[in-house]
């Protein structure tokens, strides 16, 4: 069981860095591995705060609105350029492959290629109703869920989320009854840099990090979207999960160096069905 737990923390990892890239995928049909460097960049702009110092949850948020930020400046540099002159997708990938470069090696210019960690004490195992995890796994849970439901209350119950969910059925039919597509669009990147901002403190609490770390994070949050089909939540997250506990077995019972194969091919097998293998609800 330990292994299932520890997959599930992973998961919940894993989930959050899928609602990232599903918000701007499933709305904007924008590839965004941008997310990539962003998620890089993250935990070195967190430490930047802390060694000035200010608090962690100081530092924290201002590595969250950073990568908000960043994802934003993506989307007005070019992607809505690009759309407004009717741009193919493949164009859009273009772009924001230069856009992860760019970001990429601003990181490596201003913090090197050392592994850091953000964690300044041991991380000693926490037993919580019978479930022995690391303290930084139940963090990762913790923090997780919370992004999760934060981001299930936005679609569900306010306007901009409704929006978000309708550009993505409809752009066309959303522009015409009046409502700022450009800015639907940056709102949509913002939520999607913030999550991946998160998720990437969540993660580089408990691990280390580095400069280049972030298409491999990035990787399995892309195969739980393409699984989970066209849903904004329901899917992915549960996409994710099994994920997680597919590459902690992996880990397990082979090493971790073969995960990311693994990953990689259950993404190209989840590429050749319709509409992914976990369509439970389009309307999350």
């Amino acid at each position: 069981m330990g292994i299932i737990w520890n997959g599930i923390a992973n998961g919940c990892l894993i989930a959050v860095f899928a609602l990232a890239f599903g918000t701007v995928y499933l709305s904007t049909r924008v590839f965004h591995i941008a997310l990539a460097a962003i998620i890089s960049a993250a935990p070195f702009i967190a430490m930047t705060a802390l060694s000035r110092g200010l608090t962690v949850s100081v530092s924290w948020g201002i590595s969250v609105l950073s990568c908000a930020l960043l994802s934003v400046a993506c989307e007005f540099v070019s992607h809505w350029r690009l759309e407004r002159r009717g741009a193919s997708a493949g164009l859009q990938l273009v772009a924001s492959l230069g856009h992860s470069l760019v970001i990429g090696q601003a990181v490596v210019l201003m913090w090197g290629n050392n592994v850091r960690t953000l964690r300044s004490v041991s991380d000693v195992t926490k037993t919580i109703c019978g479930i022995s995890l690391a303290t930084s796994q139940w963090v990762a849970i913790t923090g997780s869920l919370g992004a999760v439901l934060t981001l299930l209350l936005i679609y569900r119950q306010t306007k901009i989320g409704l929006l978000l969910r309708g550009i993505a059925d409809n752009s066309t039919l959303i522009a015409l009854a009046g409502y700022d597509l450009r800015f639907l669009r940056c709102a949509g990147f913002a939520v999607a840099g913030a999550l991946a901002g998160l998720a990437s403190l969540l993660m580089a609490f408990g691990r280390g990090f580095d400069s280049s770390s972030g298409i491999s994070i990035l990787l399995p949050a892309i195969a739980a979207v393409v699984l989970g089909g066209r849903t904004f939540i329901v899917g992915p997250v549960v996409a994710a999960l099994l994920l997680g506990i597919v590459r902690s077995e992996i880990t397990w019972y082979a090493s971790s160096p073969w995960q990311d194969p693994v990953t990689f091919l259950i993404l190209l097998l989840a590429m050749a069905l319709p509409h992914g293998q976990l369509t439970i609800d389009q309307q999350l």
